[in-house]
């Protein structure tokens, strides 16, 4: 976790100088409890709390900034600040067709998220603002970090390596045993699996 630390730590430092040019930092988040099912890590301590500030997502949104300067609270207390662009993450020609009563028509489309790519020094990333909720992933000195939403206005953020995604792999073909099909020139082994035999 001090890797973490450290890693905000000087995040915070280099970006501080970088993006005093920049407009004020916007506080999108501030710290909140995650409960256990709320949250994406093995343990508590790895994984921050956030909870979206409605007033300033929506302005946000409203105002679309091409620039954008963004304070994300980080564990311990400290805070990283994101020095943000905004990108088109679709083609302006993007286009989809509706079939409906009137029949096949095409049109534009334009999506109503906004796509920030992150240029601070030492980190990459993105952050995508949704109508409701914000997703991003970011990578600062070396350390894989995720912002997402687990529930209505309440986020999370936490390393990639310290996730808990709940994935568990079980082949059941021991438990199936008899509902298996057998078929004549494969060999068929206790593992997950069979094999062609020739």
């Amino acid at each position: 976790m001090g890797c973490v630390r450290w890693a905000f730590f000087c995040l915070l430092v280099f970006c501080g100088g970088w993006a005093a040019g920049q407009t004020a930092p916007v506080r999108l988040f501030s710290p909140a409890l995650l409960d256990s099912a709320s949250r994406p890590t093995h343990s508590p301590e790895a994984s921050i709390g956030l909870q979206l500030d409605g007033a300033a997502f929506a302005a946000v949104r409203a105002d679309r900034p091409d620039h954008l300067v963004v304070e994300i609270p980080g564990w311990e207390g400290t805070s990283v600040t994101l020095v943000l662009d905004r990108f088109e993450a679709w083609s302006p020609s993007l286009e989809i067709g509706r079939t409906g009563r009137d029949g096949f028509r095409q049109e534009p489309y334009r999506p109503s998220l906004l796509a920030y790519r992150v240029r601070s020094p030492g980190a990459s990333g993105t952050l995508i603002l949704f109508d409701d909720r914000a997703t991003g992933t970011f990578r600062i000195r070396g350390e894989q970090i995720e912002l997402a939403p687990v529930r209505a206005g309440l986020h999370a953020l936490f390393r990639v390596a310290d996730a808990n995604h709940g994935a568990t792999f079980s082949c059941a073909t021991e438990a199936a045993g008899d509902d298996i099909v057998r078929r004549p020139g494969l060999r068929y082994s206790g593992a997950c699996g069979r094999r062609r035999v020739r």
